[in-house]
């Protein structure tokens, strides 16, 4: 088991395998005793991968969190990143899924996604299987021409 948090995103990630998690993962919301908690189980192929918590600082302890390889406090030029900014790299984009939804297509069943910092596009169905993919400017205006 290993964690890392996000200072700036105030989100950990507790991985419960070493296997580097990729799409195609099922994220389930869980409900939970704490108002305004946002607790994701991440499965894959039948097994418990991963649980992600935002608001870390507050729903975590404080030992917990100090075991964390923690993210979020170097410049984005001071990381290797190939896709998007550093919120969109980290950790195999594991928190596409709470990136502000600005767009939907009801017909087939996808999002629109924008990362708060670089403002990259990402698609992806509001429930089922993670599919989520980088669009261009252009592409999501074809896509999401109400948007």
């Amino acid at each position: 088991m290993r964690i890392s948090y996000d200072r700036v995103a105030d989100a950990a990630y507790i991985y419960f395998t070493e296997e580097p998690l990729m799409p195609g993962r099922d994220s389930v919301l869980c409900e939970t005793p704490v108002d305004a908690a946002w607790v994701v189980m991440d499965w894959k192929d039948g097994k418990i991968v991963g649980l992600e918590v935002l608001d870390a600082s507050r729903l975590l302890h404080a030992d917990l969190l100090a075991q964390a390889r923690v993210s979020g406090s170097m410049a984005l030029e001071d990381r290797q990143v190939d896709f998007g900014c550093e919120y969109c790299a980290d950790d195999q984009i594991r928190l596409c899924g709470h990136l502000p939804q600005i767009a939907s297509d009801e017909s087939r069943e996808m999002i629109l996604l924008r990362c708060p910092r670089c403002g990259v596009l990402y698609e992806n169905t509001p429930r089922r299987h993670d599919n989520t993919r980088r669009l261009s400017p252009s592409e999501a205006d074809r896509l999401y021409p109400n948007r």
